[in-house]
């Protein structure tokens, strides 16, 4: 079956996530939280060629390993409820599908993956994978299905509406109960967002009239991922690194993906990723900009200190 056939009829993919309190994700701030905010990289030199083809099997087993390693579980049953999925639960999955910094997308065969992984908790038309334009989901190799069979994909222009108190998308604050965010390993241009990851990716959650007013006001980053159906909803962190870039337009095969419970402590790891790779490459390392740290210190999503990330690495 190809990647469009799998988005358009498949029943037996089912992607899932589980809602928890988002106190319990940023370290100090429950009783009972843990002390550092744990994020999971896994890299496999399998999972895809040269010529950015990926391994479906070997894709599958970094995320497999990857939420084996963040929950502690070993079924899928277990993995997603011990991240609080409900049989009746609506996710919603924000892919980047945005090629405008650079055509890196997400790989159909991660999102594959992590369908599959999530059959055995909800219904496939209780998955919604969106982008801002169905364009973009179609080019990036999602067929747009706004039916009632099987996972819908679907671009926010695509006529679901918006909600004018957050100013988001009604499949985020109105329609979705859960939240992934399944971002991309990049750098944007190095001297305004710097990248393009977790928090930049919900630009594309915004009304789109005001996508435009990020431009010049970098900071309003952290604030759209405080919007309650944003931060009350994501549950799950994934960085698609299989394809990444390390300087505008300069890609390379990192092989890896990242995934964590706190969105920051994520970010501050992937922008660390990024560096690692500059610094072998003789580029200058790339600063935490400003909306990471107000992220953290203003609105609470999460942590960018390193004393308080607990960072474990798998290679397969």
């Amino acid at each position: 079956m190809d990647r469009r056939s799998f988005f358009r009829n498949t029943s037996a993919g089912i992607l899932g996530v589980g809602m928890v309190s988002n106190l319990s994700l940023f370290p100090g701030t429950a009783i009972g939280a843990p002390q550092k905010s744990k994020v999971i990289s896994v890299c496999n030199e399998r999972a895809i060629s040269s010529r950015n083809v990926c391994d479906e099997k070997e894709t599958a087993l970094m995320l497999e390993n990857a939420l084996m390693a963040l929950t502690g579980k070993k079924k899928p049953k277990q993995i997603w409820t011990a991240l609080g999925v409900l049989p009746n639960d609506v996710v919603a999955v924000k892919l980047n599908c945005n090629g405008a910094a650079y055509p890196l997308y997400t790989h159909p065969e991660l999102v594959k993956a992590l369908c599959a992984s999530l059959s055995s908790v909800i219904p496939p038309n209780n998955i919604i994978l969106y982008e801002r334009y169905g364009s973009e989901l179609e080019k990036a190799g999602f067929k747009v299905n706004k039916s009632d069979s099987g996972i819908r994909v679907i671009g926010i222009d695509g006529g679901m509406g918006f909600n004018p108190d957050q100013g988001l998308t009604r499949i985020v604050t109105d329609t979705c109960t859960k939240l992934i965010n399944l971002c991309s390993l990049k750098v944007h241009d190095e001297t305004e967002f710097i990248t393009t990851l977790f928090l930049k990716n919900h630009i594309g959650s915004l009304i789109p009239d005001n996508m435009r007013k990020c431009h010049g006001n970098i900071d309003i980053l952290a604030e759209i991922n405080a919007r309650p159906g944003i931060k009350n909803k994501t549950v799950l962190n994934l960085c698609d690194g299989l394809r990444a870039t390390f300087k505008p337009g300069t890609p390379w095969f990192w092989c890896g993906i990242l995934a964590s419970r706190d969105t920051v402590a994520a970010e501050y790891t992937a922008l660390q990723i990024i560096n690692k790779k500059r610094n072998e490459e003789g580029a200058a390392e790339l600063p935490i900009p400003s909306y990471m740290r107000k992220a953290e210190t203003e609105f609470a999503l999460g942590t960018c200190n390193p004393e308080r990330i607990d960072l474990k690495n798998v290679s397969l």
